[in-house]
């Protein structure tokens, strides 16, 4: 990670409140909380298909952070901590249900809703058509590129932060993107490709 990211992740508020909390302030976490916790959720409704578990996980998600926040590294940032614990959390919750689910996308109102832009309802309904079109087409790529867009364009997470969650590098999740951008026809929207 270069200086520049290093000093960017460190201004974060809430990753300067992990840190905090990390160090023994307890109130730190309901910062934590609030910049991450519409995140997660959302990030965990989408997979789980099942918005009860998404709640169940959530709450896993902000205690695992508690019982480990010892080991959290001030200067660090939080969100793809929270996002690999969230995520490790639904791949035991799924298993639990006898089966990994293999298709993580989903159609889910908000998302697409998101996607679309859609806050004027005239507009709704073409734009809905499109992101429906959109997702059809996300469900057809390689996992490793559906994942890589959804975590960026719909998690909203950097390519440093998807990267860490993957347990992969910057440039490996760049062409994941890249690829995924390009296969939606969305090349010139990535900010990789320049």
């Amino acid at each position: 990670m270069s200086e520049a990211n290093e000093e960017h992740v460190a201004t974060r508020p809430e990753d300067v409140a992990m840190a905090a909390y990390a160090g023994g302030d307890d109130r730190a976490l309901g910062i934590v909380y609030d910049a991450l916790g519409g995140r997660l959720f959302a990030f965990l409704t989408r997979r789980a298909r099942d918005r009860e578990l998404a709640e169940d996980l959530l709450q896993q998600t902000f205690l695992q952070i508690h019982r480990n926040r010892s080991s959290f590294s001030a200067g660090a940032a939080v969100a793809p901590w929270a996002f690999a614990i969230a995520r490790r959390l639904l791949i035991d919750a799924m298993r639990a249900k006898t089966r990994l689910r293999k298709n993580f996308g989903d159609r889910d109102e908000d998302a697409m809703d998101r996607l679309a832009g859609a806050s004027n309802p005239e507009l709704a309904a073409g734009a809905r058509q499109e992101t429906a079109q959109l997702f059809a087409k996300l469900e057809a790529l390689p996992e490793a590129q559906r994942v890589a867009f959804e975590l960026i364009r719909i998690d909203g997470l950097s390519m440093a932060e998807a990267a860490e969650m993957l347990g992969t590098t910057v440039t490996a999740m760049k062409l994941r993107a890249h690829r995924a951008y390009k296969a939606l026809g969305l090349a010139g929207e990535s900010g990789v490709d320049r």
